[in-house]
């Protein structure tokens, strides 16, 4: 195989993975296919941001948690999903339940609290 042949076989892989058509008949279809993988990349780039934000929201709700005496930050779970908080874990009175959620609810970015904090037995 010489080496035109791989440089070949290497740019038609490569158009493939990334959905451009290995034969461009036109300037206009080279073009749709780059705004293709554009807007692929602003897609990726907009799931990685929503997955930052509810990082930092989760991190938020837990140093909101830590900052107040009268939960145990440790015995509660945070999870953020589409900017929706899960609180978790058990705690010693419904006081410190209702704590944790009031807490959560008042995180910026926060669009509800779902609480399944559970007494202690």
């Amino acid at each position: 195989m010489t080496s035109n042949q791989i440089i070949a076989i290497f740019l038609a892989v490569s158009a493939s993975a990334l959905d451009i058509p290995a034969h461009a008949s036109t300037a206009d279809d080279a073009k749709q296919a780059a705004a293709n993988v554009l807007e692929d990349a602003r897609q990726g780039a907009k799931a990685v941001g929503e997955l930052a934000s509810d990082a930092f929201i989760s991190s938020k709700v837990k140093a909101a948690l830590i900052r107040d005496d009268s939960v145990k930050a440790l015995d509660i779970g945070v999870k953020t999903i589409d900017d929706v908080v899960y609180l978790s874990g058990r705690v010693d009175t419904p006081e410190q339940r209702e704590t944790a959620e009031r807490l959560a609810r008042e995180v910026k970015g926060v669009k509800a609290v779902v609480n399944h904090i559970q007494l202690k037995s």
